[in-house]
């Protein structure tokens, strides 16, 4: 079963973690403590690649925007950039910089 999880956004923010560090601030504050970036193996998890667009199961997902999606990895190849998955293609894409505005789904360990 795919990590739980809930669709938050981040703003464009010159400093990737300090922004990352306010989104898990709110969604703690809000939902409960343990809340993190996914790993980009948990993120292509819930691709669905027959599903229609967006590329995941909307019955457990509903309301996911068919936009990229931040992971917490830096990509190791070109270390400006960080992983992300888009759930418009299913793609998965290590080009984002980290003031570039993206969803964000929030996952958290049981």
């Amino acid at each position: 079963r795919p990590p739980r999880s809930t669709p938050l956004y981040s703003s464009a923010a010159s400093d990737v973690y300090k922004r990352q560090e306010e989104v898990l601030k709110l969604a703690s504050e809000q939902l409960g403590s343990g809340w993190r970036l996914p790993t980009r193996k948990e993120l292509e998890s819930l691709v669905c690649r027959d599903c229609k667009i967006p590329k995941i199961n909307a019955e457990i997902f509903p309301n996911t925007d068919p936009v990229p999606y931040w992971t917490g990895e830096r990509n190791k190849f070109a270390k400006k950039h960080f992983w992300s998955v888009n759930f418009y293609t299913g793609n998965t894409y290590g080009r984002f910089y980290p003031y570039q505005s993206l969803a964000v789904r929030l996952v958290r360990n049981r």
